[in-house]
């Protein structure tokens, strides 16, 4: 009979884990899917700047447009 038997079960799992993967590390997590709100939240995000950026063009053509009007 092996000493593993004798130790508690934690112990057992542990050693197990450490001659089967010969590091004693435990496996990197999955990631996570990116849930559909994050994708929302960003595409929203997205377009807000876009849309500032093309109101302050806009702004800029107005007051170009003004300045050489005179």
């Amino acid at each position: 009979m092996t000493q593993t038997t004798q130790m508690p079960r934690t112990m057992r799992m542990t050693q197990q884990a450490r001659t089967a993967t010969g590091t004693g590390r435990h496996a990197a997590p999955r990631p996570e899917p990116v849930p559909a709100v994050e994708r929302g939240v960003s595409v929203f995000l997205i377009l807000a700047v876009l849309a500032g950026a093309g109101w302050v063009a806009s702004m800029v053509w107005t007051i170009v447009a003004w300045a050489t009007a005179s």
